[in-house]
């Protein structure tokens, strides 16, 4: 999967379930195959299926992949609130976050505003516990909460100190996937100034491929708000070899008030 050799990867997976069919790990990772070969959501939710906490909740990336986001959020919902399923060593974020970007994908500012306050003084007493990349995803989460309730200097300054830890790190499997994580915030800001070269920069590191492919340029709803510019336009052309078969279609939004847009750091 680092090497984008999807098709491989599945061919392991599959004699990984076919040895052990409870291999929840094997599911998922054959999932997110799947949707990393082809943008298949519907291939990939169907390698997904299950009750444990680590399948719902790549069905509720899925969900939200396919601009489900109510239905996302009812998947998310049943997910226990523990540190193995949302703790800092997750890689899941809090899920008070989680739910807080859904509420907000979906418009209803009112219910994503008390969430992101909820998550951050959790965020904020955690960083200090952690060190490399997780640091720097931690980083982002803070930056997603200030930035959801409109405090523009402080998710700014969060993501300067992620940004620092990453380039620290040299960490070419999980670094890129931080800084994607970061051009996302920027996208969702309006900002594609910001997002596309660090996004860029994420698509160049072959590490990436174990958990984000070019092809979901087309299916990532976090760069919906610089989808039409130019400068985005120009990474599918040059990152993702041929379009899904299936595009997603957006969901109605309870509202329609844009992003505030963040200042240039």
């Amino acid at each position: 999967m680092i090497a984008g050799r999807y098709p491989d990867a599945e061919r392991s997976l599959q004699r990984a379930l076919a040895l052990d069919s409870h291999n929840h790990n094997a599911k998922w990772q054959l999932s997110n195959s799947i949707l990393c070969a082809t943008g298949d959501i519907r291939g990939a939710l169907a390698a997904a299926d299950g009750d444990a906490p680590v399948l719902k909740l790549q069905r509720v990336t899925l969900l939200t992949y396919e601009r489900k986001y109510a239905e996302a959020l009812a998947l998310l919902d049943s997910v226990p609130d523990t540190a193995d399923n949302f703790g800092s060593g997750s890689g899941a974020g809090p899920k008070a976050i989680a739910q807080a970007e859904l509420y907000r994908r979906m418009g209803d500012i009112g219910h994503a505003r008390p969430l992101y306050a909820q998550a951050l003084p959790q965020i904020r007493a955690q960083l200090a516990q952690l060190r490399g990349v997780n640091q720097a995803l931690q980083w982002n989460y803070l930056a997603a909460a200030e930035l959801g309730l409109g405090n523009t200097a402080q998710g700014l300054d969060a993501l300067a100190k992620s940004k620092a830890v990453i380039k620290d790190s040299h960490d070419n499997v999980y670094g890129p996937i931080a800084t994607e994580m970061i051009a996302a915030l920027y996208a969702e800001a309006r900002r594609s100034d910001l997002a596309v070269p660090l996004l860029a920069q994420a698509l160049a590191t072959p590490g990436i491929g174990a958990y984000y492919a070019p092809v979901l340029l087309w299916l990532d709803p976090a760069w919906d708000p610089i989808r039409h510019g130019s400068s985005f336009q120009a990474l599918p052309r040059k990152y993702a070899k041929y379009k899904p078969a299936v595009m997603p279609v957006a969901e109605t939004s309870i509202s329609t008030a844009p992003a505030p847009a963040l200042a240039a750091p």
